[in-house]
């Protein structure tokens, strides 16, 4: 793990007052107690690069900056490709790739974010189409600063202040929408744009580079060559990912697509001897353990059901992990989807997730076929949830959620998009890096890769359209050729389509026309334990976060006779997740705006801290490298 921040300021006495910030704030600022801070410090132009790196991430050792003569190169996040070496030369092996390559998006596999300084040519940024590790940056008349960390950016370049209007979409949509984010004067580099900047004194102008993946002449014809190539593209990532230096390595298995064609392309691969087991995670026998069981039987490698007990948390520790998460995932989620306990040791996972990239993740736009601007308007004044679901937020903040949406989706149309592609252009932008990427990317213990995250896949995937993407298609075209028996095999609570079920028959194929058959009942939780603990015992306990901060800029989003009237109302009829979690986004914004969060690194503060290049200088005292 690796948090850098570039700042270029105005003048000397900017920089100077910057440089200072960084020794008494910047440390504090990160999600994990780094043991190494690479700085290079270019005082002529008013510029500094530091790096703050865990070069244990996920069990291996590797460098995550490399540092030269007036040059700094630094990545958070994981690259790869067969020919990238880990350990020390590891950073300096992406930025070759990056520099000498044909272009990074498309050759370099992973989820990540890259920085460069050169006193030569100047700095610029980059991260992967999904901005799964996203970059964020400042810009005002006194400073221009990039970063994948927020709040390094905040508190350096300013005093920390909230943008009201950021940080509300966690009551409107529990989820950032746009490039403005919870902090004031903090932006989103969309993913895959490119940002750069001179080492020109004093020029504090960036240049955008945009850059899409979706299409504005989509090609539904589907070539047998294509298809291929997306299987060829597709098998010679895990290939890469048999590069990375782990022993061993498990996949989640579920009852569902995403993870079924994780295990077959791992097992059609040479990661293949890499592979300890399949794991499932979820109650005793349950639905989805029952069929990972199956897979795991078919591909003959062990299973392991996860069934970990559901936490016994007071209200009062729920509170306690709420402030911490406000901290580390920086008020970007709703705490409620990062109340995590830091695990004692790193692991590596491949998971499905970021499946949605080839099909539909917004399930009220599963069914939808807009045929209009109109029908577009009316589609866009939510997302993957109702706007503001238990009418909390003042009607201001409400109508401008739902009226920025609605223009955002329109000026992708204007742009060339097809109307049925902006849901899934919203997945791209705004929920897989801004939910998912702030979510896994603020995670120290875990190693988790994406194998699904293919640019060539996702490429071909919008350029045939929508239709294709909400078939499924392109995971059945590439399981059937890859596992033809995983393909034939039923899923829990899902069946091809009946055209896929005859294309099948091309194959040879016969392929299940029922769902998974499981035994036994299995009821699904439709709250999470700590969202009923605090919807039962700790609802008082919630009321009087929420109600009794004195001076709290918070009723400046909600309106505060609403929320009491729902206190007053009380929780019993709040059914499903999406009412308790506006509950939860109004705590963590409470949090936020009493300055109440909870610095909480995660790993054991190391031993000792090496410092590179001006580090030493800067954070030599033993206080500021912990």
């Amino acid at each position: 793990m690796n948090k850098f921040l570039f700042l270029k300021a105005r003048d000397k006495p900017h920089y100077e007052r910057a440089l200072h910030r960084l020794r008494e704030r910047g440390p504090r600022m990160l999600p994990m107690h780094p043991d190494r801070i690479t700085l290079l410090s270019d005082p002529e132009n008013f510029l500094f690069f530091v790096a703050f790196e865990r070069t244990d991430t996920g069990g291996f050792h590797k460098r995550y900056t490399a540092l030269g003569d007036k040059r700094l190169f630094a990545i958070d996040g994981l690259a790869y490709t067969r020919d990238i070496r880990f350990g020390t030369h590891y950073a300096a092996d992406v930025e070759r790739a990056w520099t000498h390559g044909d272009d990074a998006v498309q050759s370099l596999h992973g989820t990540w974010a890259l920085g460069q300084y050169r006193q030569s040519s100047g700095a610029r940024f980059l991260s992967d189409f999904t901005g799964m590790t996203p970059l964020f940056y400042w810009r005002d008349a006194r400073y221009f600063a990039v970063s994948p960390r927020q709040q390094l950016l905040a508190h350096i370049c300013g005093e920390g202040e909230w943008d009201l209007v950021g940080l509300s979409w966690l009551a409107g949509q529990a989820n950032l929408m746009g490039d403005r984010t919870a902090f004031r004067n903090v932006f989103h580099l969309p993913p895959q744009w490119s940002l750069s900047i001179s080492a020109t004194a004093s020029d504090l102008k960036p240049r955008l580079e945009p850059r899409e993946i979706w299409s504005d002449k989509p090609d539904p014809t589907i070539r047998d060559s294509e298809l291929r190539q997306a299987e060829s593209a597709f098998i010679s990532h895990f290939d890469a990912l048999s590069a990375l230096p782990i022993h061993d390595c498990k996949i989640d298995i579920t009852g569902g697509l995403d993870s079924r064609l994780v295990a077959a392309g791992a097992m059609s691969s040479q990661l293949r001897s890499r592979v300890r087991a399949l794991s499932t995670h979820g109650p005793e026998n349950g639905h989805e353990i029952q069929v990972g069981r199956e897979v795991a039987a078919k591909l003959g490698v062990p299973h392991e059901a996860a069934t970990p007990k559901a936490p016994h948390l007071a209200p009062e520790e729920i509170l306690a992990k709420l402030r911490a998460s406000v901290f580390r995932y920086e008020a970007g989620i709703c705490p409620s989807d990062g109340l995590i306990n830091p695990a004692r040791s790193s692991r590596s996972v491949l998971t499905g997730a970021a499946g949605e990239i080839y099909r539909r993740h917004c399930k009220p736009h599963l069914q939808t076929n807009i045929r209009s601007t109109g029908e577009l308007l009316s589609c866009f004044k939510s997302y993957h949830q109702k706007t503001d679901p238990l009418a909390l937020e003042r009607r201001s903040f409400r109508r401008h959620q739902e009226q920025f949406m609605q223009r955002l989706a329109l000026r992708y149309a204007r742009e060339g998009a097809d109307l049925n592609d902006i849901t899934d252009i919203f997945f791209l932008r705004y929920r897989l890096p801004l939910w998912n990427g702030i979510l896994l990317n603020n995670i120290y213990s875990t190693l988790r890769l994406y194998p699904l995250v293919d640019y060539r896949c996702a490429k071909f995937a919008f350029q045939k359209g929508y239709r294709f993407r909400v078939s499924d298609r392109l995971h059945f075209e590439l399981l059937i050729r890859i596992n033809p028996e995983l393909a034939a095999m039923p899923f829990l609570q899902f069946v091809w389509p009946e055209h896929l079920q005859k294309r099948a028959h091309d194959y040879g194929v016969t392929v299940a026309d029922q769902p998974f058959k499981v035994s036994g009942t299995h009821h699904l939780r439709q709250k999470s334990p700590i969202l009923e603990a605090m919807m039962g015992p700790g609802w008082e306990l919630a009321r009087q976060y929420l109600l009794d901060a004195p001076n709290s800029r918070l009723w400046d989003i909600l309106d505060r006779t609403a929320v009491e009237q729902r206190f007053r109302i009380g929780s019993g009829d709040l059914k499903g997740v999406v009412g308790p979690k506006q509950i939860f986004a109004a705590l963590g914004m409470q949090c936020a705006l009493t300055g109440d969060m909870k610095e909480e690194r995660q790993a054991a503060p190391p031993s000792s801290v090496h410092f590179d290049g001006d580090a030493a200088a800067v954070f030599g005292a033993p206080e500021c490298a912990t």
